[in-house]
């Protein structure tokens, strides 16, 4: 809050700078009896233009790493709460979550961001620098929340459970972030989210043919780049997908549709 408040003060001096320098410039050029040209005003070689230019980058600059150290510290906490609060069977359980509450570990990563982004957005005056706050916030959640997948493994009914999770993030990221314009990273992981859940009924005749219609169908949604908006690769969501539980019995057919390979080592 200390920090915001040093924004808001440092707006001021801008703007009191930047009046100041209009007001004198002015009442130079009309005591010399000179016209005030575009030109002369902002003329790149003039050493006051120079000095208040490197005053305002200076500033900016300043601004810029005291926000990117708080939202470090934000980041380094929720890690933490991955660490102490994401539990294996989040996504791996043994039955169905019918409450479709989102997990613990989501549930104490939205209300953490909540604290902090309500007190970042009534403490700065400044509308344009709290949007790039809550941008950032809400790329380097996306990233945090694929860092914590990848050491995750994921059954069928734990990939209801993730989808859930997703979905409570998205919401947040859209009402109190107000960031509808990035909203297509998290509707682009819930389909991701989605081949978690492909499955088929026990009333396949092999077990083999199980995994091969799960493999095939895995396989053509993950080519099909429509369904996430160019924010995941092909092969970056077939690693996402190798954190099904089944992966290796289903893994042959998925590489077949997606690479063409028909391969298998005796």
């Amino acid at each position: 809050m200390n920090f915001s408040e040093l924004i808001n003060v440092s707006d001021i001096i801008l703007q009191l700078l930047q009046i100041f320098y209009k007001n004198e410039i002015e009442n130079i050029n009309k005591k010399i009896n000179m016209p005030i040209t575009k030109k002369k005003t902002y003329d790149f070689l003039n050493q006051l233009i120079i000095l208040k230019k490197n005053f305002e980058l200076k500033v900016d600059d300043f601004v810029a790493n005291g926000l990117n150290a708080g939202i470090t510290k934000v980041m380094e906490q929720i890690e933490y709460i991955y660490v102490l609060n994401q539990s294996p069977k989040d996504y791996c359980p043994d039955e169905s979550n019918l409450d479709k509450n989102p997990s613990i570990c989501c549930f104490k990563v939205i209300n953490i961001l909540k604290i902090h982004c309500q007190m970042i957005s009534k403490s700065l005056a400044n509308k344009a620098t709290l949007e790039i706050y809550n941008q950032e916030i809400t790329e380097r959640l996306f990233q945090l929340i694929l860092k914590n997948l990848k050491k995750n493994i994921v059954n069928v009914e734990g990939g209801n459970n993730l989808i859930n999770d997703l979905k409570h993030y998205l919401h947040f990221i859209e009402k109190e972030l107000k960031m509808k314009k990035l909203k297509i990273l998290f509707t682009s992981l819930i389909n991701v989210g989605l081949l978690y859940t492909i499955n088929l009924k026990e009333e396949e005749s092999e077990e083999q043919n199980i995994d091969s219609a799960i493999g095939k169908d895995i396989a053509k949604k993950i080519c099909d780049s429509s369904l996430y908006h160019g924010v995941f690769t092909q092969d970056e969501v077939y690693d996402l997908v190798s954190r099904r539980i089944d992966w290796y019995n289903i893994k042959p057919f998925v590489d077949k549709g997606v690479y063409g390979l028909d391969c298998c080592i005796i």
